[in-house]
């Protein structure tokens, strides 16, 4: 209807060109993990000067705190992000010889009022652990607990002195951070976009490499539009490791730490294996006729594969001298390229005559998934 006249327009149809999509955009949350801190073992209740965290099943300690720290306590009701306390850790207290059955010792934290001082602080909130699972780490699917830990803001040694959540892996920094600022060069050959709002970014309590060599990590299974990217320790087999099936990526940022090479390297790796581990997201293929070079078969190295990066390709057997991403080494991590083979990208694996749309019931080889066309979250 014309506003001005109230006459009924006719239809009319115009011609119009096809609809072409020409970015792909994905949605990624990014946390981060307190680089020293600790998790509850018990509840706190507000009023409570004294808090208790985990030890591991061995009974060695699972936190990483000295006396003089300046520690936040926090869960996720009363967030990082968000109103929590922060106090001094006056005296750490292992429990050693004092056992309480069928439960390990844990660790008694005293709380302080300032560095070096005496003055007990009170917590003003309540903070509900996770409780014990069946192999006596917490268990943060239970629905019970809310994840309670503790994570240090400023150390008694003067290493770390920096909270903001835009301080990624530097001097001071307190915690372990994924590193997506390289994102755009292997992503946007496939005309794909990352966007990692600040919104929803939060920090996680420390967990050893303990936790990750044995407890493993959770799923996340709660519908969402979005990948989960956690910076984290260290896990003794992997500097990154994902699940696709539940879209979260962890980073050992400790264990790139700890490896060889230059700072430049160490930041070149870190955003390497960011952009690898994003990449498993999408459940790519692998090339499906490898065997022929006598590489193993595609069981033992899953979502990889030994192909050069699309500006290079080759011909016979690798290895080439420009590895793609996928690679199971990340391409050549410490140097600052990060490009995907075409078939990573676009093409799929020409070998593979399974569509990307089976989304379930697959095993590793049954796939011919690439960046651009399959797989966003559900």
């Amino acid at each position: 209807v014309d506003p001005k006249t109230g006459q009924t327009i006719p239809n009319q149809t115009p011609e119009l060109s096809q609809v072409f999509t020409g970015w792909k955009r994905a949605f990624t949350e990014r946390d981060h993990m307190f680089r020293r801190g600790g998790v509850l073992h018990d509840n706190a209740a507000a009023g409570n000067s004294t808090i208790l965290l985990y030890k591991l099943p061995n009974d060695t300690r699972w936190d990483n705190l000295q006396v003089g720290d300046k520690i936040a306590i926090f869960d996720t009701a009363s967030p990082f992000e968000g109103s929590h306390d922060e106090a001094y850790v006056g005296t750490i207290n292992d429990m050693a010889g004092t056992p309480t059955p069928p439960e390990p010792h844990q660790v008694a934290l005293s709380l302080v009022t300032a560095r070096g001082g005496s003055t007990p602080y009170t917590l003003a909130r309540a903070y509900t652990a996770s409780p014990p699972a069946a192999t006596y780490y917490p268990d943060f699917g239970n629905a019970s607990g809310k994840s309670a830990g503790v994570g240090v803001v400023n150390s008694n040694d003067g290493l770390i002195t920096d909270t903001s959540p835009y301080q990624i892996n530097g001097t001071g920094s307190a915690f372990y951070d994924a590193d997506m600022r390289g994102i755009q060069q292997p992503f946007d050959d496939g005309f794909v976009e990352f966007i990692a709002l600040t919104d929803g970014m939060g920090a996680v309590p420390y967990l050893p490499q303990a936790w990750f060599d044995t407890a493993g990590t959770p799923p996340y299974d709660t519908p969402h539009n979005y990948f989960h990217l956690i910076g984290c320790t260290s896990y003794s087999q992997f500097t990154g490791t994902s699940n696709p099936a539940f879209d979260w990526s962890y980073i050992l940022q400790q264990t790139i730490e700890q490896g060889a090479g230059t700072l430049l390297e160490k930041q070149n790796v870190t955003r390497a294996v960011t952009d690898h581990e994003l990449a498993h997201q999408f459940d790519l293929n692998f090339c499906t006729d490898l065997p022929n070079c006598g590489i193993p078969p595609p069981a033992t190295w899953k979502q990889h594969d030994y192909r050069g990066w699309w500006n290079y390709g080759g011909t016979g057997c690798p290895p080439w001298a420009n590895p793609c991403l996928m690679d199971p080494a990340g391409g050549n991590p410490t140097d600052a390229v990060n490009r995907f083979c075409k078939e990573d990208l676009i093409l799929g694996d020409p070998n593979s005559a399974s569509p990307c749309a089976d989304e379930q019931g697959y095993t590793y080889g049954q796939r011919d998934t690439n960046v651009r066309t399959c797989r966003d979250p559900r």
